[in-house]
């Protein structure tokens, strides 16, 4: 009856290693993970840093040597395009302004829309004064946000890898 017991005691034990190993090696699984994704969240945030960073050295870059003109908005095209295999219609709205440079008269289409525009409004747009055709009427607000999302994806990003290496680092601390 003893030799029973040991062996029931036994077979309980290696069903628990097992056990344990399995539970052990999904863990294993769920870090790798977690870290591949926290990986990708820190190259994807630091990408959208350097784009946002990009774009707001070329607007400052264009801002000092650009030099300011009123221009006045002639025209107000308001388009609809269909999405492809959709019923949604996507408005497309052009703005064509005017301005003068030293006493030549050009016209751009604006490709962005703000609802405070209307024809007959006047606004002053940055030029490029070596090429007249070049000209801005933005402010940085899309490269802040491209910083602000890069900046929220890196922290999220570390959170990740930071999390999971306490984690093995508290299971197994001599590895």
């Amino acid at each position: 009856m003893r030799k029973e017991t040991i062996t029931t005691t036994t077979t309980t034990v290696e069903n628990n290693n097992i056990n344990n190993e399995a539970f052990t090696h999904i863990k294993e699984k769920i870090s790798r993970i977690f870290t591949i994704v926290g990986k990708i969240f820190f190259v994807v945030g630091i990408i959208l840093i350097g784009i946002g960073i990009y774009f707001l050295v070329d607007y400052t870059n264009f801002s000092k040597s650009g030099k300011t003109v009123e221009a006045t908005i002639k025209a107000i095209h308001v388009g609809s395009v269909p999405m492809y295999d959709s019923d949604i219609v996507q408005s497309n709205i052009t703005i064509l302004i005017e301005y003068t440079i030293d006493g030549n008269q050009y016209e751009r289409l604006l490709p962005y829309y703000d609802t405070s525009m209307y024809v007959g409004k006047t606004m002053t747009i940055k030029y490029n004064p070596d090429n007249h055709n070049d000209i801005r009427y933005s402010q940085p607000i899309a490269q802040y946000i491209f910083i602000s999302i890069g900046a929220v994806f890196v922290v999220l990003g570390m959170a990740f890898i930071i999390t999971i290496k306490r984690k093995q680092i508290k299971r197994n601390p001599y590895e």
